[in-house]
């Protein structure tokens, strides 16, 4: 018997029950089969939209005007990225606001002081020598621009894109889809792990740091800074890789392509 028969056969052994209680409350019968039956219906999953950690975004090293949709670069066997091409896309984009977010990534000292907008080079020596050090921090945001490029606009032009500059089969590309990019950001770190480094708010000021600090009671410092246009702070990536196209013919492609979204490869 298939689960929806059965859960007929099921409430209708149960009516007389159903309707002592559903009369005593003033709620039909009908609306508690139409309920049930609803749940037993497959529903088609939707999109996720919105908060970009339910979109696979990931935050970049540091905010940036560059690496809009369509940048692509390739990582060597040692993680170094290297710049291939723009390809110009039909880039749709929108302001959108987001419920406060919270991505978190690896940041080495001097990531983090070029996000600031601190130059590492006007730190005491005694924090230069840790610009390497690299501890995990939050990045918040409450609003932001998207920009993107849909799905049926991708293929062709990456097709197109390879036609004439014929990858190298070896190679694995990587093409920026989407950004997330915002007028002001808040950095949150840990405490002791700046006290560790010999960093404080007077040298952050000193090196260039304009925006303000706030002890948050616990354990972290949250530094906000804000920007003169809003600059690129998330991405979300696609893995491209292609084939040649057995037996293609005048006219037809010479490549096939393969996509695949990844994280963390920025």
């Amino acid at each position: 018997m298939s689960a929806h028969l059965w859960t007929v056969h099921a409430l209708h052994s149960l009516q007389p029950m159903f309707e002592r209680l559903m009369m005593k409350r003033g709620i039909s019968t009908f609306t508690v089969v139409v309920a049930l039956l609803s749940g037993c219906a497959t529903q088609p999953p939707r999109p996720p939209v919105g908060a970009p950690e339910l979109e696979g975004f990931e935050a970049f090293a540091t905010p940036r005007t560059f690496d809009g949709p369509g940048t692509v670069y390739r990582i060597d066997s040692d993680g170094k990225r290297f710049p291939v091409a723009e390809i110009v896309f039909r880039v749709r984009s929108g302001e959108e606001a987001i419920p406060k977010y919270k991505s978190r990534r690896d940041l080495s000292l001097n990531q983090f002081l070029e996000a600031l907008g601190a130059s590492a080079e006007a730190m005491p020596a005694s924090v230069k020598v840790n610009l390497s050090n690299v501890r995990s921090a939050n990045i918040e945001a409450t609003t932001g621009q998207r920009q993107y490029v849909q799905d049926n606009d991708v293929e062709p032009t990456l097709l197109a894109w390879a036609d004439k500059t014929d990858p190298k089969a070896e190679n694995e590309y990587y093409l920026i889809r989407e950004v997330i990019a915002t007028p002001a950001l808040t950095y949150k770190v840990d405490k002791q792990w700046l006290v560790s480094l010999t960093v404080d708010v007077k040298a952050l000021k000193a090196a260039g740091y304009k925006g303000e600090a706030k002890d948050d009671g616990v354990d972290s410092l949250e530094m906000d800074r804000r920007f003169d246009k809003p600059m690129n702070v998330w991405y979300k990536a696609e893995r491209i890789s292609f084939r040649r196209a057995m037996g293609a013919g005048p006219g037809s492609p010479k490549y096939t392509v393969d996509r695949k979204t990844l994280k963390g490869v920025l």
